[in-house]
């Protein structure tokens, strides 16, 4: 299984390094779900789905994603 990123507004996916494919098959493999956020979080994707991707090609799903522009401080 691979874990990816869909920018929901223009289709694209995730190649790496900020730049973006229109291939699932070339899309760059996040391995967790943890790092697959962090990206998106980086990008500031308003608008984006995370992929997992299957080794079979009729089984694939996604869960939107809501990333959240604010960060809550820690009082110390």
């Amino acid at each position: 299984m691979r874990i990816l990123l869909r920018d929901d507004v223009t289709g694209l996916f995730y190649f790496g390094q900020g730049h973006w494919t229109p291939s699932r098959t070339q899309a760059y493999d996040f391995h967790s779900g943890d790092h697959a956020m962090s990206v998106a979080e980086r990008y500031a994707m308003a608008r984006g789905e995370m992929i997992f991707d299957f080794d079979d090609p009729n089984v694939t799903f996604g869960i939107p994603l809501v990333v959240s522009s604010v960060r809550e401080v820690a009082e110390v």
